[in-house]
């Protein structure tokens, strides 16, 4: 019988199941010492498995904990540990890497591939939560996370999953990104669709999102865009898409739009076509008075914000104010998943369409964007199941039922009961937890019914499934669904979510947090037992009444233990005999027991060994590659990587026809072209000897076929051949990529320096500059929750929409153009790489550049500047970084440069560039501008012209006083500089200065 959801012995119950466990020992050598020799001769446990290293770490943990631990395995891996376990460390973050380093082998994770980042830190009622995120060498494994949760210097609970150290997998792509994209779009049927963010390359293994077995794959992570967003999974190797999910989910600061039938996804966040502003956080336009629905979506809209703000002290989804942008009126597609209402996790924002804009729907779509803020649960299967239901919950305390939908403008028809999920599928039990599901995210809105009534029965109480619950009421219940739901990990599972639950629940009532008693933490406990996670405590006495025993104490009940009598958490079974390694004697199936046989893990029925090591034949490893020679593809040739193109039985090093085209290797000028005599075409066009089919680059003679960073593009034709840079950036257009520019213009240091930008965009372009987040000494191992980062534009034109995006293509923050003035602010994670996009609307003049001025600053949020159009300035104007000691006296005042810099036809960022000067180059300084900000106008070098230059961008010295105040340029015709002058037709400037008698003469 295979175990039931989450079926796992609590700490309640250890200390009967260990009596049990001797008690059967005692009797077993009874029976043994007294049977006949047929009982004599049953089959014994080998001894390996009292040596195996994940029951040792097991023991030692149950040993090192101060309260009974618990433990839960899902394909031999403790997805959640808890207890009391004393750690040392400097931090929190320390704390919790001793923890896991402890411990590595109960986790499988003793592996150099595998390395563990953090990606967020967490505080909060007395605890702190430490989130790991796992690569597998250096590559990021997609939704593989851990988060450990400390009270002080002890380790209480840890609840995710990570790939064990078993996995063994090429990290090679065999398509480059590009493909990627396009397998993207056709698996969507979007040719045209925009890809967001960074196309990477990643690790993915399904089993880090379901209960399957672990099956690890290279994969590109594609991000669409547009027409809608969506992350799409694509193998590196085969180019299949492997898996996909939608990115649209279903001082107080909120601005309202009318949409006419569009939605986010389709216009490009609403940028094209624009909506019609209908409200702000001031008040409503008049001529929506009437609107119903822009009524009720303005003061919903404000109501869900202040429901945060007042029960759980958030400052909006993401925690520091940010607008909450709210379209109705919308139409929907039907691949948005959601035809009512969503969250948009790539816009930021949130549609709804005509009549779903009650309150519980507001809290909902808002409570989905503060999960993109915090544990950013996947928004498929499980982890997609609970991000509906925690948006659920929080609709619930909002707008106080247990009915989901019920008070839309559209009517009294609810979407959801969450007291009464079951309804929806079959009356009389919980639904299942439903696989493979191709519609609906996996079943995310099916599924979220079964935490939805483990929610109605914590706070309200009911006899379900044999189980009487007493409610505790819904302020209890969601301080512990919301502490719950921030600190998850992404991939997040429903029993990850019990577990995490009841383990936290269990320590407010230690410590009384939330007014929580010990009989509230067992109702919790037993709420999730009535709905099928866990096992529950029906007297409350401390002891759980498990369904299922545990007779060797390894935490896999013995319904679904394949060794019931000796602990294997892993559940190895080499033969697939469906009987335990830990109790097989015969572990590889060939007759030979392990004790005798010469290769024990391997079947050798005839236990060759012509070396007479000792070890069996199909154990050895005569060319010593690493791989053994049963499974060598190439014996006798060293292969460790076992390469073999054309996939037939003998590997590419024993090969003579490395691609079975008919075409020997040594004369094949593509010898791996394709499989089949389809391929034997020998065309070379540039030709470098490289036949176009396997040439990285048929168009650019190379035959050494190099790509020194191994980014699929080869050196002969990457921007910057050193450093992985997929997407080629190149911002300032000089040939030469942003990753090895150390002269490109637009180099945001977040250390709060002014720095002149210029851009140049077409209509409905797309413009990205990556952003670094910490100083040049690196950053943290885990930013601390206060760790802000923040941009101020100024300048910029309202033609151009300004964002900053991660990696995986969703937006982290937007700011809408306020009187010359942008500000950004965000809280990074670890492991992530952030971008400054600039969307150009689609009426864009093409090739016109834009000017402006832009700072950025990184560190505690308290010392970020947040400026407003009110404030005394726009932009802060940072000291100018020291240089020596300026000469006062000189005769001819100079400007040196401290960073590189445009100089212009102006004194203003509106003006066109004329030149650019170099950090560290000294320039003449001939006149300056009347007003402030500074500007210098300068000489060009070997020149008899000027232009003008920045005072943020390096420092004056010299007789400054004895400068000549000039005149400025007509300012070009729009906001937006007009096209550079011919060369033969400067720009001069008039020059006037400033006497005793006439000090006006130049206003």
């Amino acid at each position: 019988m295979p175990p039931r959801i989450g079926g796992t012995v609590t700490s309640r119950s250890r200390l009967s199941h260990f009596g049990l466990a001797i008690a059967f020992a005692i009797l077993l050598s009874v029976l043994t010492a007294c049977s006949s020799p047929a009982l004599v001769t049953a089959t014994p446990t080998p001894p390996q498995a009292a040596s195996d290293p994940q029951i040792a770490a097991q023991r030692q943990l149950e040993t090192d904990s101060e309260t009974p631990p618990d433990l839960y395995f899902q394909n031999g891996f403790p997805r959640f540990v808890s207890g009391g376990f004393p750690v040392e460390g400097a931090d929190a973050v320390g704390r919790a890497r001793n923890f896991l380093e402890t411990y590595q082998d109960l986790y499988r994770i003793a592996s150099p591939d595998l390395d563990l980042g953090v990606r967020r830190i967490s505080e909060g009622e007395g605890e702190t939560n430490v989130a790991f995120y796992q690569t597998y060498r250096g590559l990021e494994v997609f939704g593989s996370e851990l988060v450990v949760t400390l009270h002080g210097d002890r380790v209480s609970a840890a609840v995710g999953g990570l790939l064990n150290g078993d996995v063994a997998l090429d990290t090679t792509p065999s398509l480059p990104p590009s493909q990627a994209d396009e397998a993207a779009r056709a698996d969507l049927e979007l040719p045209d669709a925009q890809v967001a963010g960074t196309t990477t390359l990643l690790v993915f293994d399904p089993s880090m999102l379901e209960d399957v077995p672990s099956q690890p794959y290279l994969v590109w992570r594609v991000t669409i865009s547009e027409p809608a967003p969506w992350q799409i999974f694509v193998d590196a190797q085969t180019g299949q898409v492997l898996f996909r999910y939608s990115l649209v989910l279903s001082e107080y600061d909120f601005e309202e739009w009318d949409t006419f039938g569009n939605y986010a996804g389709n216009t490009a966040c609403y940028w094209s076509p624009a909506p019609e502003s209908i409200g702000d956080e001031d008040g409503l336009e008049r001529a929506y008075a009437a609107d119903v629905n822009a009524v009720s979506a303005w003061l919903n809209a404000r109501s869900a914000y202040n429901f945060y703000r007042r029960t759980f002290s958030r400052d909006s989804y993401d925690n520091d104010g940010s607008q909450i942008e709210v379209g109705i009126h919308s139409i929907f597609p039907a691949t948005t998943g959601n035809p009512n209402a969503s969250w948009n996790n790539y816009c930021e924002t949130i549609d709804v369409g005509n009549g779903l804009v009650g309150l519980d729907i507001m809290v909902h779509e808002l409570t989905h964007g503060v999960i993109s803020e915090t544990s950013e649960l996947i928004y498929s299967f499980q982890s997609g199941a609970l991000n509906e239901s925690y948006a659920d919950v929080m609709a619930s305390l909002a707008d106080p039922d247990w009915l989901i939908g019920e008070d839309s403008t559209a009517g009294p028809v609810p979407l959801r009961d969450m007291s009464n999920p079951a309804r929806l599928l079959q009356p009389d039990r919980m639904p299942v937890v439903v696989r493979g599901i191709a519609s609906d995210n996996g079943g995310v809105h099916t599924n979220s019914g079964i935490p939805n009534k483990a929610a109605y029965l914590i706070a309200d109480g009911e006899t379900f499934n044999g189980w009487t619950i007493t409610g505790i009421g819904a302020r209890k219940m969601g301080a512990l669904f919301y502490a719950t739901m921030i600190n998850l990990g992404s991939s997040a599972q429903l029993i990850d979510a019990r577990n995490a639950s009841v383990a936290r629940a269990d320590s407010w009532a230690a410590s009384g947090a939330h007014d929580f008693t010990p009989f509230d933490a067992c109702q919790v406990q037993n709420a999730y037992a009535a709905v099928g996670l866990g096992d529950g405590d029906t007297d409350c006495d401390g002891a759980d009444n498990a369904t299922e025993t545990d007779d060797d104490a390894d935490y896999i009940p013995d319904g679904g233990d394949n060794c019931p009598l000796a602990a294997n958490p892993g559940q190895q079974d080499l033969d697939g005999d469906g009987r335990g390694d830990a109790c097989d004697a015969d572990d590889d199936g060939d007759g030979a027991p392990d004790t005798t046989d010469n290769c024990a893990q391997l079947l050798n029925l005839s236990q060759l060994d012509r070396d007479g090591d000792g070890i069996g034949d199909v154990c050895d490893d005569d060319d010593g590659d690493g791989v053994l020679d049963s499974t060598d593809n190439c014996l006798g040739v060293a292969n460790s990587d076992q390469y073999n193109f054309d996939r037939d039985e003998t590997g590419n090093a024993c090969d003579t026809d490395d691609d079975n085209d008919g075409l020997p290797d040594v004369t094949d000028n593509c010898p791996r072209s394709g499989y089949g005599e389809g391929y034997r075409d020998q065309t070379d066009r540039d030709g470098d000897g490289v036949g176009d089919y396997c040439d990285n680059s048929d168009d650019l003679p190379n035959p050494d076929q190099a790509d020194s960073d191994i980014d699929t593009i080869p050196d002969v034709a990457d921007n910057c051949p050193t450093l992985a840079n997929y997407r080629q950036e190149d911002g300032d257009r000089d040939g030469i990529g942003d990753r090895c520019d150390g002269d490109q213009f637009f180099d945001l240091i977040p250390d709060g320096s002014l720095v002149d930008i210029s851009i140049r965009g077409g209509p409905g372009q797309l413009y990205s500059v990556p952003i670094p987040v910490c100083l040049s000494g690196g950053c943290p191992d885990g930013f601390p929750p206060d760790y802000l980062v923040s941009i101020v534009l100024t300048g910029l034109s309202p033609k151009v929409q300004v964002r900053v995006i991660d990696d995986t293509g969703k937006s982290v923050d937007r700011s809408p153009y306020r009187d010359d003035l942008r500000v950004l602010r965000f809280h990074p994670n670890g492991g992530r790489i952030y971008h400054l996009l600039f969307l150009f609307e689609v009426g864009f003049p093409e090739g016109e550049q834009e000017g402006f001025l832009v700072s950025m600053d990184a560190g505690p949020a308290e010392e970020q500047p947040n400026p407003t159009p009110e404030g005394p300035t726009s932009t802060p104007r940072p000291t100018p970084p020291d240089l020596g000691e300026a000469d006062t006296t000189a005769i001819t005042p100079a400007f040196t440069l401290s960073k590189n810099a445009f100089c212009r036809k102006g004194p203003s960022t509106v003006y066109d560039d004329v030149t650019d000067f170099l950090q560290g180059q000294s320039l003449q300084i001939e006149g300056r501008n009347h007003d402030e900000p500074r500007w210098w106008w300068v000489q060009i070098p070997d020149s008899s012209e000027h232009c003008w230059v920045s005072d943020s961008a390096g420092l004056a010295s010299g007789a400054l006083d004895a400068v000549k105040v000039v005149s400025a340029p007509p300012l070009p015709p729009t906001a937006t500089p007009s096209p550079v002058p011919e060369e033969n037709e400067p720009i001069e400037p008039t020059v006037c200065a400033t006497t005793a008698n006439n000090p006006k003469a130049c206003d």
